[in-house]
């Protein structure tokens, strides 16, 4: 099965879908990526849909991630600070988000609420392991 690509390229060019994981693309393509919008759709949904407090993520690369959460039950009025999240973790609260506002200055004496988001950066498999997601 063949498809053309032609945006952004100089020329038009062809690659064959062998399977899903490989691929081969004309040697003058110019093509520096194939693009799946199917299956990136699908990983972020499946992400996305398969947990009740994550709201959004962003994925920077295969290890790490941006994640949006909810604020756990247990950290419910408590600061950043006694919570720990950095030292235990090693996950960064880089942004709250209560009412549609971000606020980015945040200090260890910062409080977290039920009607705020998290904007977290981390690896994929300890921001899952801490949000249980």
């Amino acid at each position: 099965m063949y498809y053309r690509l032609g945006v952004g390229l100089n020329k038009s060019s062809e690659f064959r879908l062998d399977n899903i994981r490989t691929y081969t693309v004309g040697s003058y393509s110019g093509a520096d990526e194939i693009l799946f919008p199917e299956k990136q759709l699908a990983k972020w949904a499946a992400i996305r849909y398969g947990s009740n407090h994550l709201l959004d993520y962003i994925e920077l690369d295969e290890e790490h991630a941006i994640y949006e959460v909810s604020v756990p039950d247990n950290w419910c009025n408590k600061s950043i600070g006694e919570i720990n999240i950095r030292q235990k973790y090693n996950i960064s609260i880089m942004a709250i988000k209560r009412n549609g506002e971000i606020k980015m200055t945040l200090t260890p004496d910062t409080i977290l609420t039920s009607d705020i988001t998290l904007l977290v950066l981390g690896e994929y498999e300890v921001l899952k392991k801490c949000f249980h997601i």
